[in-house]
């Protein structure tokens, strides 16, 4: 008999994961005590600025905090910022807001007084979670301590390891080739810092990108940065990353552990930590968690936040049933069922993540305790705050959740899949929830002045007891930019997923850059029911032709013959402009010595920029042509533009002819009539016969160009013996033909 293991949430029951239990001091949103100000202290203000969020971590010491800076623009000063509640969970390092406050020196603290909202989004920054992350690794070594790993080391770790298990590796993994790394690791640079400094990680920064760019670097090449530090430094953290922005920047105090890396550039990517509600690591099924256990992807909740699976890889559950969950780390072509089924949980606005891990590919060192059965989350999707994981269930064992009366049960796994029970036991009361909102792709690129369209999907995420919702869908796009949502409205049941196409143009006059484009929807109505997601529109450099002379060549360079002979050469043609021309026809025509005969085919080609072909040129001399080298050339033209024209030359060596014809043949002599007619068969030249003489008795009586000859000067009584000879143009001589003798009788007669 199966067993069966209840984890009552209402209870506090938990699943304990790793021994892990450890409740942390957090600064500001994560646990601590409300920051305010006494009635008397401190001004008013309201304050617009850039805002800098940092994620410190400290692993060893399983602490973190979140530090939130605003740098105001009209002054340029650097505020903290302090909230008395949990800051909105949308905010990212680059967003440009407005808050409002008591002010104390350089403090601001949020919610000092009674009024109503606190922070005010201006310009949010949307996190870039696709394409190519351009990323440069600065080493910094202290005056009196230095950077544990060496230049290459690094470089294989981060971008290229040999066995295909650098950071770039994991994220091209698991985003399934939506995102990837590429770039370099530059230093070691010795900065003007020890250990005994004070604890300054943008000084620091500073100093590094400065030797950087002493050294020759463009630092605005790279949207990433990534510093390396020693591991001995007065701060005593593991690592530091900026919440977003771009470029993003993440400090690295222990270079040996990749996962390290990979757990910073999260945080760059927009992404909190993977925790346990005991331990903010505690989750170490995800590079978000606790550092040291080696490259591993991203648990089911982060999938859902950053976007990268399709969305029908993930299905809302409203109803009681038995479903089957795929694992995560396969691709959409792969897996048999959806990757992550999600329950609601109407009490605190999360909800149920339900996910399937399984040892593939970086995920082969993932710890057994988390491939065993059905992984459950709780995280609250609008706010993208951490990701909680509530346990692991083994076959026969049930996660409940009485006060929402939510029961999982699994039943039985595969390494295809595990099939769980969900019962939901509803009182009749309809609870709304934000809609579960994604749009695909995450990037696309294209000219200024075009059009791109964006799938979106929509589920209503309302409990089963609500009615049908009318959701309206906004397409928000940079000014300027036309943005076009069809249909505008949809109407879904609770668990109903509906689908419709954003369409973006961009202004044909805007520079090239990533821009951020939003789906907003929300049904007019309910608050709970508003969601947003972003995508990018990167407009591309505005196509530049730059027209250049063809490349011509002739083949063989030089060639020999005999006079009347037929050469042929070989021209190519390379269109030399640059890509963005359009393909360009070229005329081929021929220059030649006056009284040669020659040609050139095909006489056109067409060709793309980069592209080559070839043409054959034939060449014929005369027959009279004195020994010697004769210049030949090719001229090429494409659309009467003067950089299209080219012309290649080559050389047509004529040689003496020094071989005779063949021997004329078959003479026969004839007497008719007192006259003596002489025939032949013609002979063969290497260049051609030019003609013949004819020998009688050793003397030549005469020269022809026929093959056949009338001898009428004989006379009666006499012998004649003939011969024939022939020759060409260059004066050699045949050896002579057989010999044909006649006899006149002294009775013959002429005619």
């Amino acid at each position: 008999m199966k067993r069966k293991r209840d984890f009552d949430l209402k209870m506090g029951s938990i699943l304990p994961l790793m021994g892990l239990f450890c409740i942390l001091f957090i600064s500001n949103s994560w646990g601590d005590s409300p920051k305010t100000l006494p009635s008397d202290e401190g001004t008013d203000a309201i304050i617009t600025g850039e805002l800098t969020v940092l994620v410190i971590d400290d692993f060893d010491n399983r602490h973190a905090e979140v530090l939130y800076h605003l740098k105001e623009i009209k002054s340029g000063k650097v505020f903290n910022l302090h909230f008395k509640n949990e800051p909105p969970g949308k905010l990212r390092t680059g967003a440009i807001i407005t808050v409002r406050g008591k002010k104390k020196d350089r403090d601001i603290y949020l919610m000092a007084d009674t009024g109503g909202t606190q922070v005010v989004q201006l310009v949010p920054s949307a996190p870039v979670v696709a394409g190519n992350q351009k990323t440069l690794v600065i080493v910094a070594n202290f005056l009196d301590s230095a950077v544990a790993c060496s230049v290459s080391d690094i470089g294989y770790r981060v971008f290229s390891d040999p066995p295909n298990a650098s950071v770039n590796a994991l994220y091209r993994e698991m985003s399934f080739d939506q995102l990837w790394l590429t770039g370099n690791v530059v230093g070691p640079f010795t900065i003007n810092y020890s250990t005994t400094s004070a604890c300054d990680i943008s000084a620091w920064a500073s100093a590094a990108d400065a030797a950087a760019m002493a050294s020759g670097l463009n630092l605005s090449n790279y949207s990433r940065k990534i510093y390396v530090l020693p591991k001995t430094n007065p701060c005593g953290y593991i690592g530091v990353g900026t919440l977003g922005g771009n470029p993003s920047k993440s400090w690295i105090f222990r270079c040996d552990r990749s996962d390290t890396f990979a757990h910073e550039l999260g945080h760059n990517f927009g992404m909190l930590h993977a925790s346990t509600p005991t331990d903010e690591y505690g989750d170490t099924s995800d590079i978000m968690g606790y550092g040291g256990f080696g490259l591993r992807h991203i648990n089911g909740p982060h999938q859902d936040q950053i976007g990268w699976l399709n969305p029908i890889q993930i299905t809302g559950i409203v109803e009681s049933g038995v479903y089957a969950i795929a694992p995560l780390e396969l691709n959409l072509s792969q897996a048999l069922y959806p990757q992550i089924l999600m329950i609601p949980k109407p009490d605190t606005g999360e909800s149920y993540y339900l996910t399937y891990r399984q040892a593939i590919g970086l995920d082969a060192g993932l710890s057994s305790i988390y491939l065993k059965g059905v992984n459950i989350h709780r995280y609250k999707s609008d706010t993208a705050t951490r990701t909680y994981l509530l346990g692991v269930l083994a076959d026969g064992e049930s996660f409940t959740d009485s006060l929402n009366g939510v029961t999982i049960t699994q039943l039985n796994r595969t390494d295809q899949y595990v099939t769980v029970l969900v019962h939901l036991d509803h009182a009749p009361v309809c609870v709304n929830n934000a809609p579960a909102v994604n749009i695909t792709p995450v990037s696309q690129n294209a000219n200024g002045g075009s059009s791109v369209t964006y799938s979106v999907s929509l589920t209503n995420m309302d409990t089963i007891d609500c009615a049908q919702a009318t959701f309206s869908l906004a397409g928000e796009v940079p000014e300027g930019w036309i943005g076009t949502v069809s249909p505008a409205m949809l109407t879904l049941l609770p668990g109903a997923m509906g689908s419709a196409s954003l369409t973006v143009t961009s202004p044909t006059t805007e520079a090239a850059g990533d821009y951020t484009i939003t789906i907003a929807v929300a049904d007019g109505v309910t608050p709970a029911r508003l969601a947003s997601r972003t995508a990018t529109y990167t407009v591309l450099p505005t196509p530049v032709c730059t027209p250049s002379a063809p490349l011509v060549r002739i083949s063989p360079a030089m060639q020999s013959g005999q006079p009347g002979s037929t050469l042929a050469y070989t021209v190519s043609v390379m269109n030399k402009d640059s890509v963005d021309c359009a393909a360009t026809p070229f005329s081929l025509t021929s220059s030649l010595p006056v009284g040669w005969m020659g040609s050139v085919s095909p006489s056109a080609l067409t060709l793309s920029p980069g592209a080559g072909m070839s043409a054959t040129l034939t060449v014929t001399s005369p027959t009279t042509a004195v020994a010697g080298n004769y210049g030949i050339s090719v001229s090429v033209s494409g659309n009467a533009a003067p950089l299209h024209a080219a012309t290649v030359n080559g050389t047509y060596s004529v040689t003496a002819d020094a071989t005779p014809p063949t021997a004329p043949s078959s003479l026969t002599a004839k007497l008719v009539r007192g006259t003596v007619n002489l025939s032949w068969s013609a002979s063969t030249d290497n260049v051609g016969v030019t003609g013949y003489k004819v020998w009688r008795n050793n003397a030549v009586i005469a020269k022809t160009t026929s093959t056949q000859y009338a001898d009428y000067s004989v006379s009666a009584g006499q012998a004649y013996t003939y011969f024939i000879t022939a020759f060409d143009a260059a004066g050699n001589t045949s050896v002579s033909s057989n010999k044909a003798t006649v006899t006149i009788s002294s009775t013959a007669k002429k005619k």
